[in-house]
């Protein structure tokens, strides 16, 4: 069977949703595929899980070095003329292979295609708001890949191995979560161009933002430099614009959390505004009112504000750079 496509799937102690990525990937309605998982030094059931799947699966072990290192490593061994990522804890829906090799096929000059996703909770609850909005909902060119954070997620993307190549694929200085994926996506639009399929192709499981920031946080600094250091000028405008999309998604939560009277999520959100910018004086304020009677807090914020956290109070989550 000559491979088409290699599904590259890297887990880390996934025992509860590994079975289920593996499976979307196995059942899809495209012969011409090979799975390979890398089992990035798991220490729970994970590797039991996938022994159910050992003949149909390619299994690979290492000690745990991250998500990009262990991509890589399906890299490596992958056989298929394209690579398409899937997270463990993701799923991709029926007819999401044949899909993605018909657009990243229709002109040559195609290295990378993405899906629009539907965006889920842990417990399975689909998300009422869309995860790439109208605006976004297109084939980015370069210039508007350098001017904010593009919503293209690993488990929507199909990219031709031979890109990957070029780029020297995932930077492995990445060690933990978090902007590895936007980096190579920068690299592979130098190369060629990309096509956008509107069409929701995989659950993504989307955490709410301050445990998705804490978590992304240790990559931020590695993606600042590598972007600076290669793009110069651009790159520079770029951070600059994702650091400003952070402080804002960070306050809103911040103020949503106090008007629920929920002071450590607050002081969360505001402590880690100011580790991306410690001279924000906006965060340093708000978190100083943290420590105030609620009273005093109140009245030291402004109306527009004060009645824009009343009118949010309920939200808890909110899809934000």
């Amino acid at each position: 069977m000559a491979v088409v496509v290699s599904a590259v799937i890297p887990v880390h102690n996934g025992e509860r949703t590994i079975a289920r990525a593996v499976e979307s990937a196995l059942t899809q309605n495209f012969s011409d595929i090979e799975v390979i998982v890398v089992n990035d030094g798991s220490t729970d059931s994970t590797r039991e899980v996938l022994g159910r799947y050992l003949g149909r699966i390619e299994l690979i072990e290492q000690a745990q070095a991250g998500p990009a290192a262990a991509r890589n490593a399906g890299i490596e061994a992958a056989r298929g003329k394209y690579v398409a990522f899937l997270d463990a804890d993701d799923a991709w829906l029926p007819g999401k292979l044949a899909a993605m090799v018909a657009a990243i096929e229709q002109a040559s000059t195609v290295v990378l295609a993405f899906s629009d996703v539907v965006p889920v909770f842990e417990t399975g609850e689909v998300l009422a708001a869309p995860l790439i909005s109208r605006e976004c909902a297109h084939a980015p060119s370069m210039d508007e890949l350098l001017s904010r954070w593009w919503p293209i997620l690993p488990s929507s993307v199909i990219i031709k191995r031979e890109t990957l190549r070029q780029c020297g694929g995932f930077d492995p200085g990445f060690r933990s979560p978090g902007y590895e994926d936007p980096l190579l996506w920068l690299l592979a639009r130098e190369r060629g161009e990309f096509r956008y399929v509107d069409r929701p192709l995989v659950r993504y499981r989307h955490a709410p933002v301050l445990e998705r920031m804490e978590k992304y946080a240790r990559g931020l600094p590695i993606f600042k430099e590598r972007v600076r250091r290669h793009f110069g000028a651009a790159g520079a405008a770029l951070v600059a614009e994702l650091i400003k999309a952070d402080l804002s998604a960070l306050g809103h939560q911040g103020v949503v959390a106090m008007a629920s009277g929920d002071r450590q999520r607050a002081r969360r959100a505001f402590r880690m505004a100011l580790r991306r910018h410690p001279l924000h004086a906006r965060s340093a304020l708000r978190l100083m009112r943290t420590f105030l009677p609620l009273a005093i807090a109140e009245v030291l914020s402004s109306p527009r504000r004060r009645r824009a956290a009343q009118a949010a109070g309920a939200l808890r989550y909110r899809i934000e750079v």
